[in-house]
């Protein structure tokens, strides 16, 4: 599973890049500079690589498992609540610059999406 995830984020960026730019967001990983809609996002690293995985393939609906082996590549133990902090977090980093623009959406039982 982990292995797919890091294939699928190499094809959405352009192996000569440093980074891209998706739904509004720009990430740059060697910098770590996240942006949104041209103002800076003061992220952690978790949520850092939270924000790439959801923008890697903005349709698909994540599950918290997904995520977690994402974004804790320590494979420290964390519960499943952690990663609905960080979406926590992330989103009202997100909404502060737009919250009419691109959320992320909790999808019962299933997990989280990034929807437009």
């Amino acid at each position: 599973m982990v292995a797919r995830v890091k294939a699928n984020l190499r094809r959405v960026r352009p192996a000569t890049a440093q980074g891209f730019t998706a739904n509004g967001f720009e990430l740059d990983e060697a910098r770590h500079h996240a942006a949104f809609k041209g103002q800076p996002l003061d992220l952690t690293p978790v949520e850092f690589r939270l924000l790439a995985a959801l923008l890697s393939t903005p349709i698909r609906v994540w599950s918290r498992d997904t995520l977690m082996s994402v974004i804790y590549t320590d494979r420290r133990i964390v519960t499943h609540r952690t990663v609905d902090s960080h979406i926590k977090n992330l989103r009202k980093k997100i909404e502060a610059i737009d919250a009419e623009g691109p959320g992320l959406r909790s999808i019962y039982g299933v997990g989280y999406t990034l929807s437009h």
